[in-house]
């Protein structure tokens, strides 16, 4: 499954990096969405990621400011769970579960922010 969505805005498509749950809240295509977006500029590249969700928004940026974690294991993380899931998991220090999602190992899942 695709991890992006096209939103247009005026005439112009905007591609947004995001999670599957995201994506499963999404309306019909065609329709009018709010997504909370997060521009990451880089030197060799600008990328726009987009989320249904202020708390989902929130949790990327907190999961991609730990050291070894970029934007597709933030995204990845997301997939798999909810942001009241990785609070829960980081708060109980539960590492195991969090590596569930795709890039985290038991090395990277037991990093603090």
């Amino acid at each position: 499954m695709q991890n992006f969505v096209v939103v247009e805005c005026s005439g112009v498509g905007y591609k947004c990096s995001t999670s599957l749950s995201t994506i499963r809240e999404l309306p019909q295509i065609g329709s009018e969405v709010t997504l909370y977006t997060y521009m990451s500029v880089r030197e060799d590249s600008v990328e726009l990621f987009g989320f249904t969700t202020t708390q989902e928004l929130e949790c990327f940026k907190i999961l991609i400011s730990v050291s070894g974690v970029g934007a597709k294991v933030g995204i990845a993380i997301l997939s798999e769970f909810s942001p009241e899931q990785v609070a829960v998991c980081i708060g109980s220090n539960d590492a195991k579960t969090l590596t569930k999602a795709a890039g985290v190992g038991n090395k990277l899942a037991q990093k603090k922010a």
